[in-house]
This record gives C-alpha cells, structure tokens and sequence, in this order.
C-alpha cells in the first residue's frame, strides 16, 4: 500500500495503515472501506493552527440582499409567523428561514395536481393536491 501527500510529514499515515493491515485485508474481501482518523488535526496542518490558515473571504457578504423576482405565472405569496404561506385557501408549511420572505408556486411540468415552490431560483417545498402534503427540506434532494 502506497501513499503520496504533497508537503507533508507522512509517518503519521504510515504507522495508522501498518497497524491495521490485518484489518484492510479482511474489509477489502468485502469491498469495504474503513473511516480512521490518520493523524491529528495539527498535521495535516503542517503543525500549525486553523488561525493561521485562515484567510479572508474574496467574496463582499451582502446582509440585506434584493429581493427575489418571480415570473408573471408565478404565485407569489408571502410566508408568515409559524413558517406557513396561505395558498388555495389552505396554510400549507415551509422552512423556518423563509418567515417573511416572498415566495413562488408553481405547477410541476411533469406531475399533475403537483406545485413546486420556490425562493429565488431554489426550490424549497413541494405540494401534492391529492394527497393535501407538502414536503420540504431534505426529503427533495
């Protein structure tokens, strides 16, 4: 077993996978890959600390972006107090973060009786009519 890292002092990950190459033959027959922690935090870091890694962003942060603008087939809808927009005469519930923000809902292009809604171009939530659901959150990765 081999192992090739740029810059670094590499005894760390040699003395880890010695001392577990009886354990890698037995995880590879199963096609399994063991997570282990090499070497401290320090090494990787050529012994120096994260503050001394750290740089500024190149990025300018913008606390109060401009609001989101939607299409003339959106529905815009506001979300209010305890995460919920009212649409179709019915509270139906989004994310926390998005309490007092402008939202758009629109019909899926490929389901029926489905609405997709969205904050800017990010989808956040979706509606199915027939089974009076919303589902948000990780459940639409």
């Amino acid at each position: 077993m081999s192992l090739w890292v740029a810059g670094l002092d590499t005894s760390c990950f040699i003395r880890a996978i010695k001392a577990s190459s009886a354990e890698d033959e037995t995880l590879q027959g199963r096609n399994i890959q063991k997570p282990r922690v090499l070497c401290s935090p320090h090494q990787a870091l050529d012994m120096k600390v994260p503050l001394q890694r750290y740089r500024l962003s190149e990025r300018v942060y913008c606390e109060h972006p401009a609001a989101p603008e939607y299409g003339d087939g959106d529905q815009v809808r506001k979300v209010q107090d305890q995460r919920r927009m009212t649409w179709r005469g019915r509270d139906w519930r989004v994310g926390k973060a998005f309490i007092g923000e402008r939202v758009a809902v629109r019909a899926d292009a490929t389901l029926d009786s489905v609405h997709e809604v969205f904050w800017s171009t990010w989808r956040i939530a979706r509606i199915d009519l027939r089974a009076m659901t919303v589902s948000s959150g990780r459940i639409l990765e």
